[in-house]
This record gives C-alpha cells, structure tokens and sequence, in this order.
C-alpha cells in the first residue's frame, strides 16, 4: 500500500482533484486495508453481485419474488422490499394473495408479483393446507373453502381482510359481516349427500344473507397494513395530488425549499424532552413511503390547535419547507389543511 501511494496521489491531481482531497480519500483507503477481504473473497462477493445486478436488471420480478421469500416473517423487511419495487418498478405490481391463484411464498407471473399466502399475518401452517386442498380442485366460494379447510376464525378474518376472496365477486365487508352465516352454510353443504352444492353460483339471487357496501378506502388500508405490513391497493392520497405536491420520497431532494405534502396520519403522539418541552410526532404517509414529522409545542395558535386536532387516519395537506438540520434534511411544518372526505370518516 504505501509503494502505491505516490503513485495515487499523483494520478488523482492528474484528474484534477487535489492533493489534500487525495490524501484524505489515501486515508480512509489505508484504513480499510486493516478489514478488506483478501482476492479470493472479494472475488466471490463481486461474482455474486454482478449476477444479481444481472437479475434484477433483465427479471426484475423474479429476482425480488426471490428476494421477498428471503424475508418471510420479517414483516418490516418485506415492507421495506416492496415499497423499494413500488418506487424503482412502478411498471411490477404487487397482486393481493389470491386463494386460488397464491402460492404458499411469493412468486412471479406475468411480470407481476403475487403475494405469498404465508407473508399475511395469522395465517400460518393454514397457508400449506390451503395449497394441499387446492390440488383437489380450486375453491369455488367462502362456503366451499371453509368446508374443505376448516380454519380457525382469525385466519379466515385475514384472509378476508386482504382480499383473497374477491375473485368470488363478493365484497370483503359482505363476507366479515356474514360470516357466522357462511360457516353454517358450509356445515349443510357438509350435510349434504352429493356435497357438490354450490351456494353462490347464483349471488345476484340469493336473498340468503346480507350486501354491505365495501368499506372506504381508508378502512381496507388499513386492513391490508394490519395483515400484510404494506399496501397493496393505491393509497388514496394519490387522487388528491397535483402538480405543486411533493411526494414523501423526495423530501430530501428539496432542501431550502417550501413544499406540500398530501399525507395519511399514521400515528400522533407527543413526547417530553429533556429540557422539558412538549414534541408533537405525526407519523405519515403517502403511496410513496414514511416520514416522521417533528413540533415543538408552545403558546396556543391556530397553527397548534390544528396539529393537536390531528388524528388517525385523517387525510391531510401539510406545508412547510425542507432544511439542513444536524441529522440530515427535515420538513419544518408551517401549515396544515385537512381533507374531507367520506374515507376520514
């Protein structure tokens, strides 16, 4: 390393970089010397990740179904995998499990994702009987796979809560609110002697049980987070956007200037420091990612009356501008407006 150094130093003044910059990137170089890998090694590590890069490049969704499979039961590493395809891959999307059409992890088809049945929170060793059962034939109603599968009640509530039901033409609310309905139905399909009863094929008819309106977008959010740690249908801040809103993965790109935010509340909770202050944290969120915003409390204003009548799940505008604080870029609200709708309620 040090017969090398001359040689460094003077080709990096050659490129037009200075010798103080030259020394101190020498410098840190030396100091890796004492952890790098030998040759071989790093062989191994650059083979690897040129494959990979490979992958990712010509079978994008083959390579993150793979990288998804690595992740099952880390919730926030899955999360944190699809949210990276939604932002670098908008053209992948990410299909809710399918109790037909998932498979026990997650898998590609047709340049899109399918979400694996045991990725959704409480379903369990159910998710392998589930494909077990399917090689006698798809599940043709609730009715049907509640007979053939048997589930606790909790696993059949994820399921619902996910849509993995909807190819059945029925809305997740309808199924929730009647399902001590359909469980009984599925005991007298049990009953029968043929057992080839086949309850909803005729829905449109049936005056057996009762149709709910779907629940509002907020609502099946929320649900789709609670069991599965992401969204998967469109977070409905997207309609509210325009061209003058800023989407939370690009805070940091607007440093020094004054931006908008459309944003779901996540959560609001307020915090004492050490100098005795009040901190109100809002957590947020858009269809593009997370962010904590931090408020110092004080003297009452129109301005804190409206952060502290935040809530859960309200959609809202935020306003402020971007700086260049000691841990990095932060968003420094100044305004706050709130969005209407019948999804807040």
């Amino acid at each position: 390393m040090e017969k090398e150094k001359p040689r460094f130093i003077k080709g990096c003044i050659n490129n037009n970089i200075s010798k103080e910059v030259a020394t101190i990137i020498w410098d840190k170089m030396e100091k890796f010397c004492e952890y790098a890998f030998n040759k071989s090694h790093s062989t191994g590590y650059a083979y690897i990740s040129a494959w990979t890069m490979w992958l990712k490049y010509y079978y994008p969704d083959i390579f993150f179904a793979a990288l998804l499979n690595s992740y099952i039961g880390k919730i926030e590493d899955i999360t944190d995998t699809l949210n990276q395809i939604k932002n670098e891959f908008p053209n992948i999307k990410i299909l809710p499990p399918s109790i037909n059409d998932s498979g026990l992890i997650f898998k590609a088809k047709d340049g899109n994702i399918i979400y694996g049945l045991s990725a959704v929170k409480s379903i369990g060793k159910t998710a392998l009987k589930i494909i077990e059962e399917r090689n006698n034939g798809n599940f043709t109603n609730f009715s049907n796979f509640y007979n053939r599968v048997k589930p606790k009640k909790n696993v059949s509530e994820g399921l619902i809560c996910v849509g993995a039901f909807e190819e059945f033409g029925i809305n997740r609310r309808t199924l929730m609110e009647n399902q001590e309905f359909f469980i009984k139905d599925a005991e007298r399909m049990k009953k029968q002697v043929s057992g080839q009863i086949d309850f909803f094929g005729s829905v449109e008819d049936s005056q057996s049980f009762k149709n709910y309106n779907e629940y509002g977008e907020i609502k099946l959010m929320n649900l789709e987070k609670d069991y599965c740690g992401f969204i998967i249908t469109d977070v409905p801040t997207k309609k509210y956007k325009d061209k003058g809103t800023t989407d939370i993965k690009d805070i940091e790109k607007n440093i020094g200037k004054n931006i908008k935010l459309c944003v779901v509340i996540e959560e609001t909770k307020t915090v004492h420091t050490k100098a005795g202050k009040e901190l109100k944290i809002i957590s947020v969120f858009d269809e593009t990612g997370s962010y904590k915003i931090f408020y110092y409390l004080g003297k009452t204003t129109t301005m804190q009356s409206k952060i502290l009548a935040l809530r859960k799940n309200n959609m809202c505008y935020l306003m402020g501008n971007v700086r260049n604080g000691k841990y990095g870029a932060y968003f420094n609200l100044s305004g706050v407006t709130n969005i209407e709708t019948k999804e807040n309620i």
